[in-house]
């Protein structure tokens, strides 16, 4: 390997990381947020393990049915939006929301690139 293709910024890490031996911290199991965090990294191991290569349309079909029914049980409505290749999904979380209410969108991608 050439010495000009080491990061500089990968050595420091590196260094930092052996001299004060980062280290991840203990799980706490009995806060209040960890069941929320349980299920969160539960679902979202789920997603992780559907194959999401935007070269094979099937696999981002997948991703869009499970989508669809994630947001379903979530209270949201969805919509599909055919385009030339892959559909897209559109949400609405419409619970208590008044008529002319402010709301916001978020944009998620589940293809790999």
């Amino acid at each position: 390997m050439n010495r000009s293709n080491i990061n500089p910024l990968l050595i420091l890490l590196l260094a930092f990381a052996t001299i004060f031996r980062i280290e991840a911290q203990d799980i706490d199991n009995q806060h209040v947020s960890y069941p929320f965090t349980k299920k969160s990294l539960t679902t979202l191991q789920e997603l992780l393990a559907i194959p999401n290569d935007a070269k094979y349309p099937n696999d981002i079909e997948k991703n869009v049915v499970w989508c669809e029914e994630q947001l379903a049980a979530a209270g949201f409505s969805t919509k599909r939006l055919e385009t030339a290749t892959v559909p897209l999904l559109a949400a609405d979380y419409n619970k208590k929301r008044k008529k002319n209410h402010p709301y916001f969108s978020i944009f998620i991608s589940t293809d790999s690139q």
